[in-house]
């Protein structure tokens, strides 16, 4: 895609107020996105143009103010020479809700019917079942008794 074209795509996402076009303008950038997301306004993918590495599964909520990180350039600091430009992916499993300012950087994967807490800086991958919180985000524990989880993915399918 452009890029010109691509970074007006980003801007008018993160404002426009109605969600189906925030979901529409996310699949148009190459986000894979399986079904049924919400998306709260100010959501920001810094991607260097590659969307195409955001995986977002069915029954996502995402508040708002979100960011996720995909790609990292320390330019024009003398640390590009250690630390170059990447472009890492970013999974978010199926039933999985952000909350508002949460923050998810590259290489990480949330896994399914996880709560990712308001204001947190996911670092690392989310086992299932599991909330995080904090900065750097740190799982709380555990959503539900097996039985529960088990209901959950049987009612997802």
């Amino acid at each position: 895609m452009n890029r010109p074209f691509s970074k007006i795509l980003h801007v008018i996402m993160r404002l426009t107020p109605n969600n189906r076009f925030r979901v529409g303008i996310l699949k148009r950038l190459g986000a894979k996105v399986s079904g049924n997301l919400f998306i709260g306004q100010n959501f920001f993918v810094f991607d260097g143009g590659r969307t195409d590495l955001l995986t977002i599964g069915k029954n996502v909520g995402i508040g708002p103010n979100v960011t996720m990180v995909i790609h990292s350039d320390p330019s024009p600091s003398p640390l590009e020479k250690i630390h170059p430009k990447a472009w890492k992916p970013i999974e978010i499993g199926e039933g999985v809700w952000i909350g508002a300012s949460a923050t998810i950087l590259g290489g990480v994967r949330i896994g399914k019917f996880s709560i990712v807490a308001a204001g947190a800086v996911v670092t690392k991958d989310v086992p299932p079942f599991s909330v995080v919180a904090g900065v750097p985000a740190r799982k709380i524990r555990e959503i539900g008794t097996k039985e529960q989880q088990n209901d959950l993915v049987r009612k997802d399918k």
